[in-house]
């Protein structure tokens, strides 16, 4: 199935309400800034010898993305550096793959994604999300995913998309659309058994090169209906909204980039945002 994407790259306001006042938000950035950027504005690899034993948990963080960043320097075009900036297109046709996972050139690159994942906590066992779109069922599997709920029915509320080197614009997009729609269906899943559907918001985390980014699609109700029973055509597009990539290197996007994630959480459980899962388990 070929769907046509438009993206744009904001700001944190456009892609994620303020739920809380600044001097809180600030206190959330102030509690992550670790001991490095609080002597200097660029980590390097020499930093991590000298990093005290009390930070401990975030001097292998960095030890592992610098080493990420290492890699990818070596087998990339310079121009990925600078996150998503750098491939990003306005509009897009994209094929969505029956199942995201599998493919000869992912494979190739897995220990790589899956060593992203990893390197942010994301707990990388997860099961594959199905849904149905014009009669013919698709499988999603992202990285890594954050959920919430009884064991038995855990529900996706942020998952992590894997990038590799090499990867072309539109694959992206393929992938991070694809776990969408999965985690979409999940959801959409378990407020059925609630009460009446809703349009959904639905955000996924993720690395380009060497930074980090955060992605939210908004899904009408109308759309989601229309393409279980119909499917989509090139004709109707979806639209994906981006920040720009954070390199956590250096302190001025660690500090913008923490900001995007307390910030996403604190939307998350706030009551206001348009995420079943959240809404089914208060």
């Amino acid at each position: 199935m070929s769907v046509t994407i438009t993206s744009n790259i904001v700001s944190l306001d456009v892609l994620i309400p303020r739920v809380i006042n600044t001097v809180h938000a600030d206190m959330d950035v102030e509690r992550l800034l670790p001991w490095v950027f609080r002597q200097k504005e660029v980590v390097v690899e020499d930093d991590i010898e000298s990093w005290p034993d009390e930070d401990f948990t975030l001097s292998f963080f960095f030890d592992n993305l610098l080493s990420d960043c290492a890699l990818s320097k070596t087998r990339s075009s310079p121009l990925d550096d600078s996150g998503i900036e750098s491939v990003w297109r306005a509009v897009e046709t994209i094929k969505i793959p029956l199942r995201n996972w599998d493919s000869e050139e992912r494979k190739n690159h897995l220990h790589f994604i899956k060593s992203q994942g990893m390197l942010l906590k994301f707990p990388i066992s997860t099961p594959k999300m199905k849904y149905i779109a014009g009669g013919t069922q698709y499988q999603a599997r992202s990285e890594g995913q954050i959920a919430i709920g009884p064991r038995e029915k855990n529900l996706p509320i942020i998952s992590y998309t894997g990038w590799f080197i090499g990867q072309t614009w539109r694959q992206f997009l393929g992938e991070k659309l694809s776990i969408m729609l999965g985690q979409l269906a999940s959801n959409l899943g378990a407020w059925k058994e609630c009460d009446g559907l809703q349009d959904q918001e639905v955000f996924v985390v993720g690395f380009y090169d060497s930074c980090i980014h955060v992605a939210r699609g908004v899904f009408t109700l109308d759309t989601v209906l229309r393409a279980h029973s119909q499917g989509l055509s090139q004709l109707e597009a979806f639209n994906l909204e981006f920040t720009r990539g954070y390199n956590l290197c250096l302190k001025c996007d660690w500090l913008e980039g923490t900001r995007v994630l307390t910030r996403l959480f604190r939307y998350l459980f706030s009551g206001s945002s348009k995420v079943s899962a959240v809404r089914v388990n208060p």
